[in-house]
């Protein structure tokens, strides 16, 4: 049995920080369908250029309705995912032609757990409220909330309607999950190191830490600690925890007294622009962690490197992130001592109000794993095959070439061809394909492709090593490839040479690629 969690509501009604909680809460994955509805728009031969000419043109209201069809697409597309909350976006739901929302309709029919979100029940009460969240009442002179308000398509679409005015985000999941008789799905929220236990921080506790700290103590460790009020604290928190923003766990100490807490702040990963979705959902990413033991009587024990050491294995497991940083005053030298010993390094130094901070580093290691592919992957290898060429590969070529490079995902007889005649090894992270590359019994490096997810994160490297050693083993004297202009850095920092760039034709489209070689 799956668990499928769908949220549908107007903008700013709350559903991609209720799909974070969700997930979180759950522990399943978050999928927000704004995020990738443009991807499942090219399935069926949506024209970026064109959209962008009547937004210039005609302005939103008529852009949205040339997205109706790619719409339609998209929810279906997007509910083949399964054990998964899925946010959508408010257009997504919402249409004025009944054939295109009776196709939605149909898809969304199975799914029990499908949840309308809206600030209350008046709805002039929740267009004023979603106006007061937008900023804006209008887009080019057209009230898109009062649209979504009053069309009936999410409430005939709803299975359970949930309001949220005046409450906080993570009151609203806990009352979704209690609805949807979930609780016992609920993942534990509590990391148990060797001498301290860390707990998923709710209000009530990340209030209770911070009183712990002593205001004329915190300037030691940091000059420029904000000091708030209990509103800006609440407000502060519905921003940064709630909203996604900001990881929190609390530290106990082994007699279960509340110490301190630890933090994680996302950051998106280079080349990353999409900011509705949560920073701690990109594999490869990276974010900014801090800790804080208040309670002066428990410092010195050892407490706070348990609780780091801890925190840094689930970060690392649970978000798959590459890195982790962290800005210490120049002045804590306990802190300065503590992260190098955790491993950090220092990256450089900046001046905020005249006191100086250092930033440091840490790298994570990742488990790596590899196997030889067989005819049953090949689904998995093309999805991965067509994602990396239309989000890495994109930067450095044109949409014709993407559309005709990507399309070589479903020549079936060549994927089989390659994997059954080739020495073909998948690279997998924590039981997900994180990339993939093989070698001819002459020598020709035939493909290398690492997954959008797993950029930094040594795959390239980890397939390329073992590559290499099979040459060695096939007595290949040279490895050759034809190389992209993404991937030609890498090659070259591994040792090698471009030989001669050539012209390539396929199915029309010109490709410049790099003839590269090795010498083992």
């Amino acid at each position: 049995m799956t668990t499928e969690i769908i949220l549908i509501g107007p903008g700013c009604s709350g559903k991609s920080t209720l799909g974070w909680l969700l997930s979180e809460a759950l522990g399943l994955p978050q999928i927000p369908l704004d995020s990738i509805k443009y991807e499942l728009f090219k399935e069926i031969g949506y024209d970026k250029d064109y959209a962008n000419e009547i937004y210039k043109t005609k302005g939103f209201p008529e852009l949205h309705k040339y997205w109706r069809p790619y719409d339609v697409h998209s929810v279906k597309r997007v509910l083949e995912n399964r054990n998964c909350v899925i946010d959508f976006g408010a257009g997504c739901t919402v249409y004025d032609d009944a054939a295109q929302f009776e196709e939605v309709r149909c898809a969304l029919e199975p799914f029990k757990n499908v949840i309308l979100l809206q600030p209350c029940e008046d709805k002039q009460r929740s267009l004023e409220i979603l106006h007061e969240r937008e900023g804006f009442t209008d887009i080019d002179g057209f009230d898109f909330a009062k649209y979504f308000l009053e069309s009936h398509c999410n409430y005939t679409l709803a299975k359970h309607i949930v309001y949220n005015e005046g409450r906080m985000p993570h009151e609203t999941c806990g009352e979704i999950i209690s609805l949807l008789g979930l609780d016992g799905l609920k993942v534990t929220d509590e990391l148990k190191g060797e001498k301290v236990t860390l707990r998923r921080a709710d209000f009530a506790s990340w209030s209770a830490a911070r009183e712990l700290r002593q205001a004329a103590d915190s300037t030691q460790w940091d000059p420029n600690a904000p000091q708030r009020t209990a509103e800006e604290e609440r407000s502060a928190y519905i921003k940064d925890v709630d909203g996604g923003k900001v990881l929190i766990y609390g530290i106990h100490s082994p007699g279960g007294k509340l110490i301190g807490y630890i933090n994680a702040f996302g950051r998106l990963p280079e080349g990353k622009k999409k900011p509705e979705m949560f920073e701690l959902q990109y594999p490869g990413g990276t974010c900014e962690t801090g800790i804080h033991i208040f309670d002066k009587s428990e410092r010195g024990k050892g407490y706070a490197e348990d609780a780091y050491r801890t925190f840094l294995s689930h970060l690392h497991n649970r978000y798959a992130l590459a890195d982790t940083t962290a800005c210490i005053y120049a002045g804590n030298t306990p802190s300065l001592g503590l992260f190098t010993k955790l491993g950090y390094k220092q990256t450089g130094t900046y001046l905020d109000n005249g006191s100086e901070y250092i930033n440091m580093k840490y790298t994570f290691a990742y488990d790596i794993t590899l196997r030889r592919a067989g005819e049953d992957d090949i689904p998995a290898i093309t999805r991965l095959y067509n994602d990396t060429v239309r989000n890495v590969n994109a930067r450095d070529y044109t949409p014709q070439q993407i559309d005709v490079w990507a399309s070589s995902a479903q020549n079936t007889s060549r994927w089989q061809a390659a994997v059954k005649g080739q020495y073909f090894i998948l690279a997998e992270i924590s039981g997900k394909l994180a990339g993939f590359s093989s070698i001819t019994p002459d020598g020709y490096l035939d493909f290398m492709y690492v997954s959008k997810d797993f950029q930094r994160c040594g795959v390239a490297s980890t397939l390329l090593n073992e590559i290499e050693r099979k040459a060695r083993e096939q007595n290949n004297s040279l490895i050759y490839a034809h190389v992209s202009a993404t991937a030609r850095g890498f090659f070259e920092k591994n040792g090698y040479i471009v030989r001669e760039v050539v012209e390539d034709h396929f199915r029309g489209v010109v490709f410049m690629n790099n003839v590269m070689e090795k010498r083992i």
